[in-house]
């Protein structure tokens, strides 16, 4: 069942980026975040709801909840990160980099959960998603101010967040713990946004619409993901997950005219036959 979720997750990532670099043509990437990000808990919460999940917040440990407040923080770090790579750069080339961060989770899955079955398998499977990736982003050094240092901090903030929401996790209903990462994200994302915003930010019915989609689609993702981490071994769903880079590319190439050329189709495959390698 967590395959199940993986793969939804990944499905409604690469709907996150397409449909962000979408409306930030018309709108600042931090108040995008912000706004993405309250849409989403509106709907983590609805779900929490429905389930009878919101129940269990007084049974929480205070450990459990430090730890879904930590990953909730480096979340919103590397949102902000991200949609601020995608700003600059590419869909696929900033997808690609973030998704590097199964390279660290796969390592921390490694030594601090025991995740260590077809290691030789996965070792290969991970080299494999690295060399896809470099072909991806074109071998560019990063350059400060440009996408590349944007999307490596976004990576190693995603990598940290899921370790966190992994520990957090252990002891606390999935819908739960996405809803209280959710609501810190969304004021981390609101404070940071209101600090950065030095003028008023209109917005069109056009924009609404985007945004309002990108922050379900990452509600989506973010309750598949969580449901998938506290089912599965972390560094499987972590694998699995990065196949929204597949998903990116062709929504990219359909919605935006991002050409999809030999180059990045071998990257590409390289990410695919290492994710795949390391899911078996």
């Amino acid at each position: 069942m967590w395959l199940v979720f993986g793969l939804c997750s990944a499905f409604c990532a690469a709907l996150v980026a397409v449909i962000g670099k979408r409306s930030m043509r018309m709108v600042p990437s931090s108040f995008a975040t912000a706004i993405r990000a309250w849409v989403a808990l509106a709907l983590v919460f609805s779900l929490t709801l429905a389930t009878n999940q919101l129940f269990f917040a007084n049974k929480l440990q205070g450990t459990d909840f430090a730890f879904l407040v930590a990953s909730g923080l480096a979340a919103g770090g590397s949102w902000l990160a991200y949609f601020k790579a995608l700003d600059l750069g590419s869909v696929v080339q900033v997808v690609a980099v973030d998704r590097l961060s199964l390279l660290v989770t796969g390592v921390l899955g490694f030594t601090l959960f025991g995740e260590t079955q077809n290691l030789i398998l996965r070792i290969l499977g991970l080299i494999l998603v690295l060399l896809g990736t470099l072909v991806l982003s074109g071998f560019e050094r990063p350059v400060p101010g440009g996408w590349m240092v944007w999307a490596l901090l976004s990576m190693a903030l995603a990598s940290l967040t899921s370790v966190l929401a992994k520990v957090g996790l252990q002891s606390v209903p999935s819908n739960l713990g996405t809803f209280i990462r959710t609501f810190v994200v969304a004021l981390f994302a609101s404070v940071i946004a209101l600090a950065k915003t030095k003028k008023r930010v209109k917005l069109d019915s056009k924009t609404w619409m985007l945004l309002i989609a990108g922050g379900l689609a990452t509600g989506g993702s973010w309750i598949c993901y969580f449901t998938a981490v506290q089912l599965g071994p972390i560094s499987a769903v972590a694998a699995i997950d990065k196949l929204s880079i597949v998903f990116a590319a062709v929504l990219a190439y359909l919605a935006l005219g991002e050409k999809i050329t030999a180059r990045s189709a071998l990257g590409l495959f390289l990410v695919v036959a290492g994710t795949l390698t390391f899911v078996v």
